[in-house]
C-alpha cells in the first residue's frame, strides 16, 4: 500500500532534494566580459577567484585589458567569477566556461580550454586567457574549483594561409 495526497508530493519532494544533494545542482551564470590578456602573476596558474565586494572586483576588473567601465553590480545579490586559465606561450589563447555546478561545501567550474588550430602559430606573446562570469550570490567562504578540458580550436584561414 502506497502514500497518496500530500505524503506522496513530500516524499516525492524530499528525492528530489537528496538527488540534488548528490550530484549537485547547475548553476545559472552570465558572461560578463572574455579577454586574452590578463597579466598578474598572482593568477599564472589555472583558477578561480570568486568576489563578493566592489574593492575586490575593481581591482581584478581593472588589470583587464581595454576595459573602459566598470559595469553596475549588486555585490549584495550577485558573486563575480574570475576565471583564469594560466599563462600561455604563444597567444590566441582562450577559456570558456560551459557550466558551474554546487557540489559539496563549493562550486565546480568546467571549462573548455582552447589554443590556435593545428597549423596555427598563434600571435606571438604570451597570454593568459580569463572569463568573468557573474552568479546568484554565494558567500564568501565558498570554495571553487575548475575542471577544464583542453581542445585545439579551429584553424582560422588567415593563419593557415601560405
Amino acid at each position: 500500500m502506497g502514500l497518496q495526497g500530500d505524503g506522496e508530493v513530500a516524499i516525492n519532494d524530499l528525492m528530489g532534494a537528496v538527488q540534488a544533494a548528490l550530484h549537485g545542482c547547475d548553476v545559472p551564470f552570465r558572461v560578463l566580459r572574455e579577454a586574452t590578456q590578463f597579466e598578474v602573476e598572482s593568477f599564472a596558474d589555472q583558477g578561480v577567484v570568486l568576489v563578493n565586494d566592489r574593492a575586490g572586483f575593481d581591482a581584478l576588473w581593472e588589470a583587464l585589458p581595454e576595459v573602459g567601465y566598470s559595469p553596475t553590480l549588486s555585490f549584495e545579490q550577485c558573486t563575480v567569477a574570475f576565471v583564469f586559465d594560466g599563462f600561455k606561450p604563444i597567444g590566441g589563447n582562450r577559456v570558456q566556461v560551459d557550466s558551474v555546478r554546487e557540489s559539496g561545501d563549493g562550486l565546480a567550474f568546467n571549462a573548455i580550454s582552447q589554443s590556435p588550430g593545428g597549423g596555427c602559430s598563434g600571435p606571438s606573446g604570451v597570454n593568459q586567457p580569463v572569463q568573468v562570469l557573474v552568479l546568484p550570490k554565494f558567500p564568501d567562504e565558498t570554495i571553487a574549483r575548475l575542471r577544464s578540458t583542453s581542445r585545439p580550436g579551429p584553424c582560422c584561414r588567415t593563419c593557415c594561409e601560405k
